[in-house]
């Protein structure tokens, strides 16, 4: 499966866990944290991107980026942007109180959340002004690691 990593005896598929796996190895305590409650407030919104706002912008997604255009259903589109507006609007008020999605620091969490944005600010439509996610997402851009990652068009 893609993705996939096989580190030593290690072998996982599944973005999330590849994540959590790569941080734990390389950044624990900091993109990992050791504390419970800092853990698993980074689990919980990675969980939620992939159980929350990955399903509601996928159908937009296909629709746009992989859907002929004389293919593509206006109905299917609408309802994806419909769910994902107020997902977006959740992640903006969280951000505005804030500067990372667990905290004071960039944590395993904000990795699958910057790949959630990339993909719908890349997509081509009209987006609601979301200071605090923009700001966000910018200091993502910033980071190293996201070069050939967050910078790339969608295919």
């Amino acid at each position: 499966m893609v993705p996939l990593i096989e580190d030593d005896a290690v072998q996982l598929w599944e973005s999330n866990v590849i994540v959590r796996y790569l941080c734990a190895r390389h950044s624990s305590g900091r993109m990992y944290p050791d504390a419970l409650p800092a853990r698993f407030d980074a689990e919980r919104w990675m969980d939620w991107q992939q159980a929350t706002l990955n399903p509601a912008g996928r159908d937009a997604f296909l629709q746009l980026v992989r859907t002929l255009p004389e293919r593509r259903d206006p109905q299917v589109l609408a309802a994806s942007i419909a769910q994902t507006e107020p997902l977006l609007a959740i992640l903006d008020a969280h951000l505005a109180r804030q500067p990372f999605m667990a905290g004071a620091h960039l944590t395993m969490a904000d990795i699958p959340i910057a790949c959630e944005m990339h993909r719908w600010w890349g997509l081509p439509l009209a987006h609601a002004e979301r200071p605090h996610l923009r700001r966000w997402y910018e200091k993502m851009l910033a980071l190293p690691a996201a070069h050939g990652a967050l910078d790339v068009p969608l295919s």
